[in-house]
Order: C-alpha cells, then structure tokens, then sequence
C-alpha cells in the first residue's frame, strides 16, 4: 500500500515515464488502484502463475526497462525463485528487491553481486546489479542517513508519513527536497 502509491507520485517523481506492474493477487491490485491518481503513467496486468514461471516462459523484456522491483510472491522461497529467473536473463538495469532481511532471500542476492542492502528499516529493500562504485557510495550514503530516521519509520502507517521521511532524507543527504502532492 505504500510503494506503489509513492512511486506513481508525480510530484514526487516527476521524470517517471512509466511503471510496470506485474501482479498475483488480484486482491491486493483492487486495494491499491484507488490510491493511484487515474492519470498515473501506470499499467497492471494480473497473471495466473507465479511471477518466476512468468518470467522464464518469456513474460518480460529485462533489457525494456531502467529498473525492476521485485516485491511478489507470499513467501521468500517463491520471491528468491523470481529474482533466480530475472538474473538468469541478465538484467542490465539495477533491480530493487524488498524484504531483504529474510535470509533465505538475501541468500539469492549474495550471488546476483555486486549488491547493497538497505537494513535503515524494516522490511529492508536490497539492490543488486549496481556496478557503478560512485552510486554504491552514494547508496552507503543514504542508508547511514535513513538510519537517523529509524524512530519516525516505527510510527510510520500512512503514504504522508513515509513521503516526510523520504523528504528528510533527502535533506540530510543535502538534496533538494521535492514538493509534496499526498497533502491536501
């Protein structure tokens, strides 16, 4: 509910020229589709198998995209299982992973190096495929400036909560802060 919603903010990210979603549980897609501005540069598409399988029987394009977020399946065996498939197609853009504090995951993402792992919250989101050493620095960066912010992650249960710590963030790493859109 949160990072889809927060992704497709315009404001927030004004230069997105699309997202992608790739989904396995209906239920959560009609959850979140009303939370998603109806002018969104965005596009769902429920499939019937696992996103693995999906993968593998030629569902995506890997090289079609500037990043890839892997944040399916119920557990982290069917979720290791997708990030297995997407590397076995060599992927040449970063791909985000959430939930990288279950090991069984973060075991996968040992062998898709290089990788970093934001452990600041949890869940922890990991990156693997980053071979540029100046933005691993600055990814080492940003984590040690979220891990300030841990206390107001623990209180965090809505998307205008989540946008102020990503716009502290942004100014304890020197940034400009972008605009709000989630307030009225």
């Amino acid at each position: 509910m949160y990072s889809t919603p927060l992704l497709l903010n315009s404001h927030q990210w004004p230069t997105l020229r699309h997202v992608t979603s790739i989904e396995t549980d209906p239920s959560w897609l009609r959850e979140v589709t009303p939370l998603i501005s109806a002018d969104a540069p965005w596009t769902a598409r429920t499939i019937d198998t696992d996103v693995a399988r999906w993968i593998l029987e030629g569902g995506i394009d890997a090289d079609g995209y500037d990043l890839i977020f892997v944040d399916d399946s119920a557990s982290a065996l069917l979720r290791s299982e997708t990030l297995d498939a997407l590397m076995s197609l060599n992927p040449q853009c970063p791909v985000l992973v959430h939930d990288t504090e279950l090991w069984p995951l973060r075991r996968h993402m040992w062998s898709s190096r290089p990788y970093f792992i934001f452990d600041a919250f949890t869940p922890q989101t990991g990156i693997c495929n980053c071979t540029d050493k100046a933005t691993l620095q600055m990814l080492k960066k940003a984590n040690t400036s979220l891990k300030t912010l841990r206390g107001d992650a623990m209180l965090a249960n809505t998307l205008a909560q989540w946008q102020d710590i990503g716009q502290a963030a942004l100014q304890h790493l020197g940034m400009a802060p972008v605009a709000t859109a989630l307030r009225p």
